[in-house]
């Protein structure tokens, strides 16, 4: 009967840190979705800026399939050549302050780029 019994906590075990195991994979799955969107829209927009020069500074919002980022530019010139401007656009989802009111620094997840643009 001990044995048993033994042989039940040994399972029960077993299933718990299998069960453990598949939620941290759930987490680190949309964690990981969420930053592979958050890289697809900083690309897209380092992209665009070397189409079309960004002019100044700003801030607005992007959503991509069902996901609000904030994203935040910074143009500032690049002192090695005048003709040219350095932009760093940041990202950041996630968190009740996360948005363009509030700005990118109060998300709980950033990401960060820079670019050289004419």
């Amino acid at each position: 009967m001990i044995e048993m019994m033994v042989a039940v906590l040994l399972l029960i075990i077993g299933i718990l840190g299998l069960y453990t195991m598949h939620l941290n994979a759930l987490r680190s799955d949309v964690t990981n979705s969420k930053l592979a969107l958050a890289n697809r829209i900083v690309n897209k927009t380092i992209e665009e800026f070397r189409i079309t020069s960004p002019g100044s500074n700003g801030m607005d919002s992007v959503t991509l399939q069902g996901n609000v980022f904030v994203r935040k530019w910074t143009v500032t010139n690049w002192p090695p050549d005048p003709a040219l401007k350095q932009a760093t656009i940041e990202l950041g989802w996630g968190g009740s302050n996360c948005d363009t009111t509030n700005g990118v620094e109060n998300c709980n997840h950033h990401l960060e780029a820079n670019t050289i643009v004419k």
